[in-house]
């Protein structure tokens, strides 16, 4: 039986799963190539979600982007040492993979010229 918390852990996985399959797939069918200098648009565009998700948490008490309670984040720990620095970790870690899926792509398609 699905309930409302199963419910809201499916959502959140084909959530996810959507995240990082649409970008891989237009890299795939060559809709886009990875470049360095796009790094900051996609910071400040996921940036953006992340404020959005801080506002959204703050006014509903709610978890999005694991931002507010961090449930299910292997960071939880820090909550209990600062909450700021807990989100500080969280979009640190975002910058840096962010960041990764552009250098490997740049790599990937230096190799292959």
């Amino acid at each position: 039986m699905v309930t409302n918390r199963n419910l809201v852990e499916i959502t959140s996985f084909i959530f996810h799963g959507i995240m990082i399959t649409a970008p891989l797939a237009l890299i795939k069918l060559g809709y886009y190539k990875p470049v360095i200098h796009d790094i900051p648009k996609a910071l400040l565009f996921t940036g953006g979600f992340a404020v959005i998700a801080m506002i959204v948490n703050a006014y509903t008490n709610q978890d999005f982007l694991l931002l507010n309670y961090g449930t299910g984040s292997p960071f939880k720990f820090l909550m209990t040492t600062s909450k700021l620095l807990y989100q500080f970790t969280m979009i640190n870690l975002g910058t840096l993979l962010i960041s990764l899926f552009f250098i490997v792509g740049q790599t990937t398609k230096k190799k292959s010229i």
